[in-house]
């Protein structure tokens, strides 16, 4: 089972963000655990002030705690701003490349459906 966590900064400033930008920008996954598959970084498109360390876990996560990681970066960004830090499962396995493809109807403007294999 596969699952995220969330490490979302609200910079102080937006030359607080490209700072945390900067920073960010230089994580590698040079010297992580093994389970850890990947790190992203998103930039908020309508808020210019967010961002979004993303990392990606494949071990099975038996307990309800951060990692060692993400509680790292999260006390690291702090300086940049506000941080939310969060866990994210995928309990079935919806996230995984075999099962990702997914069709979006829209029949009505109000109501959207989504179909998963």
């Amino acid at each position: 089972m596969q699952w995220t966590e969330i490490i979302h900064v609200r910079a102080f400033s937006q030359d607080f963000r490209e700072r945390a930008l900067e920073e960010a920008q230089e994580l590698s996954l040079t010297g992580a655990p093994e389970a850890l598959e990947a790190i992203t970084l998103w930039r908020r498109s309508d808020l210019p002030t967010d961002l979004n360390i993303v990392l990606r876990w494949s071990e099975q996560q038996d307990q309800q705690a951060h990692s060692s990681v993400g509680l790292q970066l999260a006390k690291s960004f702090s300086r940049f701003g506000w941080v939310s830090h969060s866990m994210w499962s995928d309990p079935k396995g919806i996230g995984k490349t075999d099962h990702a493809k997914r069709a979006l109807n829209m029949d009505d403007a109000q109501e959207v459906k989504l179909t998963l294999p």
